[in-house]
């Protein structure tokens, strides 16, 4: 074989040597950094999106949520942590105190109300409004349809 192979952009590679053979693995990408509950709402969707890891701690470091893979789950592990009062004062949920099944209610024994589901993008944006709200801290990695992966600190 006498032909020149040309890659371009081989700084996004890895190269290995495997049974004289030259392997070329992508390098992947540093997820993009979001602290802010704005910056999340200005530049992203999360429709379809797959969250890769999840660790919420109180004030206190006491683990909330760790490797809760859906946002509805997580959502309601932080909710478990608070009063009542406090969620119905500060959510932007839908939320009944009696047994719904229906208009999309789903009802939670352990926190024993009703809330009505919301898309992932609003399911997120509660999700990091009550962290903010309890003082606690959020480590999520979230892997977009686009394939880009995301890392929310707050």
């Amino acid at each position: 074989m006498n032909e020149c192979i040309r890659i371009e952009n081989i700084d996004q590679y890895t190269l290995t040597f495997r049974d004289n053979t030259l392997v070329l693995t992508p390098i992947e990408e540093r997820p993009q950094l979001i602290t802010s509950v704005e910056e999340f709402r200005r530049d992203h969707d999360v429709t379809s999106s797959k969250i890769e890891s999840c660790t919420i701690h109180t004030k206190h470091g006491e683990i909330v949520s760790v490797s809760k893979l859906g946002y509805f789950p997580i959502l309601k592990s932080i909710w478990r942590t608070m009063p009542v009062p406090k969620i119905f004062q500060n959510t932007r949920f839908n939320i009944k105190l009696t047994h719904e099944d229906t208009l999309g209610y789903v009802w939670d024994d352990t926190l024993k109300m009703s809330v009505q589901g919301k898309d992932a993008n609003e399911s997120l944006k509660e999700i990091m409004e009550m962290i903010l709200l309890n003082n606690y801290t959020l480590d999520m990695y979230i892997r977009l349809k686009t394939k880009t992966r995301i890392n929310i600190q707050l």
